[in-house]
């Protein structure tokens, strides 16, 4: 067995972010003990000898995933859509909910309203799945970046979709706080008919930008977005990333790239 294929293994197992490079560094490692940990080796320490390549090889299958209400319809979407999902109590699942009010409720999506969610959802170790903390949020610019554009092509609208391509960093110069940072390319719908919709519009892919940060409380979306993913308060953006900061794969390295899943309420 080669470091491929054992990142594989771990991948499969929900405990290791894909894809298997082979390169056997912090992320893996810190997979391979909590791994470890599950099979009662005494001491986990994340080597890949022989012992831990025979405990891979006779590794279990996954229990299914359990889950109730709105979870359970989240779960049934990234599993439609082979969105990847990590386990444990250890980590967290990222996802932004268009469309649908922190309590599970759909709304017509208006511009420039905290009408979408972030979420932080968990899978344990048994397959039980449940949401840790939801905040009100926008997956959209706000009506002014959407009419004073800052793209001659239109606002950026983030495509529906499940991305690695943000880091822990800082946002802002007026007001600069801790956020998710874009490091990595997604794609993105270009509003060049101002119409507040995806439908027909084009889409580009890159760097532009598009983080995770904080609305400053303030009561529209207004300049809090010209594209990026917000949550609404400011207390709760700071639960947020001190969540993120707990996740044991940020523990073992703090460049990690983390994973976000924007998906459609309506679709649920």
């Amino acid at each position: 067995m080669n470091n491929k294929e054992a990142q594989q293994i771990l991948i499969n197992q929900g405990l290791l972010d894909p894809p298997a490079d082979g390169k056997w560094g912090n992320l893996s490692k810190s997979a391979l003990m909590k791994f470890q940990k599950l099979t009662g080796v005494p001491e986990p320490d994340g080597i890949l000898d022989e012992a831990a390549k025979t405990s891979l090889r006779l590794a279990p299958p996954l229990p299914p995933i359990e889950a109730e209400g709105l979870m359970e319809k989240i779960i049934s979407y990234y599993q439609k859509h082979n969105y990847w999902i990590a386990r444990g109590r250890d980590v967290f699942n990222i996802v932004y909910i268009e469309g649908m009010y922190p309590d599970g409720t759909l709304n017509s999506d208006r511009l420039d309203e905290w009408n979408d969610t972030r979420a932080l959802f968990q899978v344990d170790d048994s397959g039980n799945a449940q949401i840790v903390e939801a905040w009100a949020a926008t997956c959209e610019p706000g009506a002014y970046y959407t009419y004073h554009r800052m793209n001659p092509a239109g606002a950026a609208r983030i495509q529906f979709g499940q991305y690695w391509a943000w880091a822990v960093g800082m946002h802002g110069n007026s007001r600069p706080h801790e956020a998710l940072v874009q490091v990595a390319d997604i794609e993105v719908c270009r509003d060049n008919n101002e119409d507040g919709l995806r439908i027909g519009d084009a889409v580009t892919q890159g760097r532009y930008g598009v983080n995770q940060h904080d609305g400053s409380d303030m009561d529209k979306v207004g300049r809090a977005s010209a594209g990026c993913l917000v949550g609404k308060s400011i207390e709760g953006q700071k639960r947020f990333i001190s969540r993120v900061k707990s996740d044991r794969r940020y523990l073992a390295s703090n460049a990690y790239i983390i994973c976000t899943a924007i998906i459609p309420g309506d679709k649920l």
